[in-house]
């Protein structure tokens, strides 16, 4: 694609549709045009990279004219029309040429070199008020100058830098972006970062767990127990036994709805600090910690799913192949979460959270997104939610929901809403 082109052409304006000659030059896959032959300063340019080429002299009533369209969705159409036939047929079999060969191409867009920010520090602990670097890397392999710019979030306990935070890339160039960070509270850091590139937004993720605490923790160096045959971390048993105390089944809404931010705070401190004992507690705020536990670990629970799998949870057979070759511990700590959703979803005619509803609001918790593509984070949060939609069915199916355990203060459960269940079992 290195042909070069010039000569004059008559192009119509697109606000005032009158025609004005202009000096175009063809340089590769970049058409621009001038005043006149004598002036460097451009009037326009116009990208090739997914144009189209059509003949248009009986449209526009004007001989040797064609119509360059340019983009996606609501195309920019150039009329442009040759002095004579002879270069109208070299222009527009020049164009056609260039056009056809990149259809061809597998021209690569825009990529960030990593989609999480962990400042190297893997498992270990972030230390408070030490700053911690990492790098990320924008490259521009595109055909076209690209303008960037990084968004930092405010946060109460860190402070965030990108430098630089803005820019423009000529093609097939590249950056490298300084990233800070200096955590001032022992809070874990998991925030979405957005890196906006010409006008379209891409994510990074910064991710780093505070020095002392529950939640961030590789669950195995956590106190285990076992609840309902599964050996899981005891700050899960503590957490569902006071959902239940506090009539957690019979909330509507349970998991859906967030607690008090306030109560969130407070209740996860005294998590971290090992004095958490139950007590009465607003079952929305236990239900909102259990999800950010989950959400928090330093590698999710369906992270441990081929993501190949997770884009195929249409098929129930994949699904239930995926499951059961989990790896330790994410297989027993979603099958311990999977019977205590389903003991939830047995009173969904009083807590209105059928499968798929707890499917929907649990799913996001349980996978890290590896993708910048903000559209492909959802394609794949939905997938998710679809994975585990399936495999509560399927279990629901193959096991019946355990009853809750009725505690002092629980008082008078609901009856299991046994017709609702059974009606979830014809899936297939």
């Amino acid at each position: 694609m290195s042909l070069r082109k010039e000569g004059y052409l008559e192009k119509r304006g697109h606000i005032i549709k009158n025609w004005k000659l202009r000096w175009f030059i063809l340089d590769g896959v970049c058409l621009t045009y001038t005043e006149n032959n004598k002036t460097k300063r451009l009037c326009g340019r116009i990208n090739l990279e997914r144009a189209k080429i059509e003949e248009s002299s009986e449209l526009m009533k004007r001989p040797y004219t064609f119509a360059l369209s340019c983009g996606t969705g609501e195309k920019k159409v150039f009329y442009i029309t040759a002095p004579n036939t002879e270069e109208y047929q070299d222009w527009y079999n020049t164009l056609s040429k260039i056009l056809k060969e990149l259809e061809g191409a597998e021209i690569a867009n825009v990529t960030i070199s990593k989609s999480v920010l962990d400042f190297n520090l893997g498992d270990q602990p972030c230390p408070l008020g030490e700053p911690m670097f990492d790098d990320l890397i924008i490259f521009n392999n595109s055909l076209n100058r690209v303008s960037y710019k990084i968004s930092a979030p405010i946060g109460k306990t860190y402070d965030l830098f990108f430098t630089p935070n803005s820019g423009l890339l000529n093609k097939f160039e590249s950056v490298c972006i300084r990233t800070k960070i200096t955590v001032t509270d022992n809070e874990n850091i998991n925030v979405r970062v957005n890196v906006n590139i010409d006008d379209e937004s891409k994510f990074v993720y910064v991710k780093c767990r505070s020095a002392v605490g529950i939640f961030g923790t590789n669950p195995n160096d956590l106190e285990q127990t076992e609840d309902l045959g599964h050996k899981i971390p005891l700050i899960l048993l503590q957490m569902k036994n006071c959902l239940l105390d506090s009539g957690g089944v019979k909330q509507e809404g349970i998991f859906r709805i967030a607690g008090e931010a306030s109560d969130i705070k407070r209740v996860k401190i005294l998590i971290n600090q090992n004095k958490f004992t139950g007590g009465a507690e607003d079952p929305n705020t236990i239900a909102t910690l259990m999800k950010i536990w989950f959400r928090d670990l330093p590698d999710p629970v369906l992270n441990a799913i081929p993501s190949d799998d997770i884009h195929n949870s249409s098929d129930l057979d994949i699904c239930i192949r995926s499951y059961e070759a989990m790896r330790e511990p994410h297989k027993s700590l979603l099958d311990w979460l999977l019977d205590f959703l389903m003991m939830i979803t047995s009173y969904s005619s009083v807590n209105k959270m059928s499968l798929q509803n707890i499917a929907i609001v649990i799913a996001p918790n349980l996978y890290e997104s590896r993708e910048s593509d903000p559209m492909e984070g959802l394609v794949l949060s939905q997938k998710c939610a679809q994975f585990l939609h399936h495999i509560l069915q399927w279990k629901m199916q193959t096991s019946p929901p355990p009853a809750p355990t009725v505690r002092a203060s629980t008082g008078n459960l609901p009856q299991v809403d046994r017709e609702s269940v059974d009606t979830r079992r014809s899936f297939r």
